[in-house]
């Protein structure tokens, strides 16, 4: 399953944060009763063990965007994926 393929799947599920498992941890999926949108983490200033990427990292297990060190970012297809180029509805 690809991207639209997920995001088919998430316009199914209520609504809540989401794990984007083919972007690099610093986005994920917010399910509004509207609709899906592909969200951003915060930003972060950059640090190679909390904040590498200059990104926060989404926890779907706490629901929380977190310090790189302390995220579970285990779900990723790829951890060296590149960033989303799009952010918004989908």
């Amino acid at each position: 399953m690809g991207r639209s393929g997920w995001e088919k799947v998430l316009l199914s599920q209520p609504a809540n944060d989401y794990m984007d498992p083919f972007g690099d941890g610093t986005s994920f999926y917010r399910r509004t009763s509207s609709g899906l949108e592909l969200c951003s983490t915060p930003t972060c200033h950059v640090d190679a063990l909390t904040c590498p990427s200059g990104h926060l990292v989404f926890d779907p297990g706490k629901q929380v965007a977190d310090w790189a060190d302390q995220a579970d970012a285990s779900y990723l297809l790829d951890a060296d994926a590149p960033r989303p180029s799009r952010f918004g509805k989908v």
